[in-house]
């Protein structure tokens, strides 16, 4: 299954030859944490498709969120009493979507019982 889940992977985030290495390791904790987050009883196995697809998807994220490297964009500067506005760019709203609907998919498999905490924008 670390094979599929890499491959997976590799085609979400266009990883070229210089990531493989670390999108494999990327591959293999999140396969683990996903692994312990799995309700008594349920083994990856179990739910194969949704596993894959959900680490994929938070390898996919953690590695987008390496390439960053704390990036962030402008998005507001005003000089009448100094406002500037900070935030992620798209990619790092990517990552975070990667990780929304990895937990979604995994949901029914996992100790929350579906349960999830998603961020809302204000």
């Amino acid at each position: 299954m670390d094979e599929e889940i890499l491959e997976t992977a590799k085609s979400i985030c266009a990883c070229g030859a210089e990531d493989e290495a670390l999108l494999k390791r990327l591959c293999a904790a999140s396969a683990q944490a996903l692994e312990r987050e799995l309700r008594e009883g349920v083994a990856p196995e179990d739910c194969k498709g949704a596993f894959i697809c959900a680490s994929a998807w938070l390898a996919a994220a953690a590695l987008t969120d390496a390439r960053l490297g704390g990036a962030e964009e402008l998005s507001s500067l005003r000089a009448g009493d100094v406002t500037v506005e900070v935030r992620g760019g798209a990619n790092s709203e990517r990552a975070a979507a990667l990780r929304r609907s990895a937990r979604q998919l995994m949901a029914p498999y996992t100790e929350g019982g579906g349960f999830f905490f998603c961020a809302v924008k204000g």
